[in-house]
């Protein structure tokens, strides 16, 4: 049977003001951005808690250049699996003019920020901003915004699990909104350069986070406080 054919998702992330515009609309509240750089531009780092019914927290690496989101779930008891990584095939735009000293100054701040996750191993947690699932404005407006960076997912994804092989999924997806107009000839060929890409990267070094250290950047995750405090993983 195909698919349920959905347009294209897509997200703003608000720097400034710790928001994350999910595909929905609505508007979470995230724990941390923190910007890094590699030769090849910059990365951005996500945390944030989920009311998911399968998964309440949420950690993912938008890169630009390899045209991928790594995302680790933290999953509620009674629903965790081997999955261990999810690589979304997508576009993730930084804000106009986000290179020279500007790119600088966040990425200090990013790698700051990240030393001191490495070293605690916490998620930082944030009080302020939009309470979770609070209906937002949607990404046109959030658009306007400096420190806002925009995400286009591209359909694919690849999944890795820990002792299994991964597995790629949605290229049927892929095509039917190629045939609907959802994406054109262009992204369709950016999706499956950038899905072998992530094949043979697994292929090289063996894991996702093998892979994007020799790309240049070094994955790194935290411990959320609503599992420090339940003891669960």
């Amino acid at each position: 049977m195909p698919p349920e054919l959905h347009p294209v998702k897509t997200e703003t992330l608000d720097l400034d003001h710790m928001i994350n515009v999910d595909p929905k609309g609505f508007r979470r509240t995230v724990d941390s951005f923190e910007v890094s750089t590699t030769p090849a531009g910059p990365a951005l780092f996500m945390a944030r808690g989920a009311d998911h019914p399968k998964f309440n927290y949420l950690q993912s690496w938008f890169i630009p250049h390899l045209d991928i989101r790594v995302t680790d779930f933290h999953m509620r008891p009674g629903h965790e699996t081997n999955q261990q990584l999810y690589v979304d095939i997508a576009v993730t735009t930084p804000p106009a003019g986000f290179d020279g000293s500007l790119r600088e100054a966040a990425a200090g701040a990013g790698e700051d920020a990240a030393s001191a996750r490495e070293t605690s191993g916490r998620c930082r947690e944030n009080a302020a901003g939009a309470p979770e699932g609070v209906p937002g404005t949607g990404e046109d407006a959030a658009s306007a915004q400096e420190g806002v960076w925009r995400y286009r997912d591209l359909y694919v994804d690849v999944v890795t699990f820990r002792g299994g092989h991964p597995q790629v999924l949605d290229l049927d997806e892929l095509a039917l909104a190629l045939e609907a107009d959802y994406v054109d000839a262009t992204e369709v060929s950016r999706a499956l350069a950038a899905t072998q890409r992530v094949l043979d990267g697994l292929h090289t070094f063996g894991s996702v986070e093998g892979w994007i250290e020799h790309e240049g950047l070094r994955l790194t995750w935290c411990t959320p406080r609503i599992e420090e405090d339940s003891g669960h993983r």
